[in-house]
């Protein structure tokens, strides 16, 4: 949803200001990160009970190699001399994948959380 509010920030920005808009856009792209980053771990345990470490290990290995990957995609793109609204659109081709994915999947409840939450029997 952030992401697509940054690219329609010119539309959107003819109701309020600019500024707003992209800031507006930011925070939610932000949060959504960060809520990413909230649940990712224990979502890993608990699907992996018993191999928990090697999860950790190839989930945090392969952290910083989206990052790689995503910079060379970027970097490729912004040689074919697109709109900025295009680049930054590239985001949402993985979004839309994991999304679908998401919607089909089941997930197991996590341990601990929230803290102090007990199943009723």
């Amino acid at each position: 949803m952030g992401t697509l509010i940054l690219i329609c920030a010119a539309p959107l920005s003819a109701s309020f200001s600019a500024y707003r808009v992209l800031w507006t856009g930011a925070l939610i792209s932000g949060i959504g990160w960060g809520l990413t980053e909230t649940v990712i771990n224990p979502l890993a345990v608990t699907l992996y009970p018993e191999d928990q470490t090697h999860r950790l290990n190839v989930l945090h290995a392969w952290w910083p190699g989206g990052l790689i990957i995503g910079g060379l995609i970027g970097a490729g793109i912004s040689k074919l001399n697109l709109d900025w609204r295009l680049q930054l659109g590239v985001v949402l081709v993985p979004a839309v994948i994991f999304g679908s994915m998401l919607l089909t999947s089941k997930f197991p409840p996590t341990e601990g959380w929230p803290p102090g939450f007990r199943r009723a029997k």
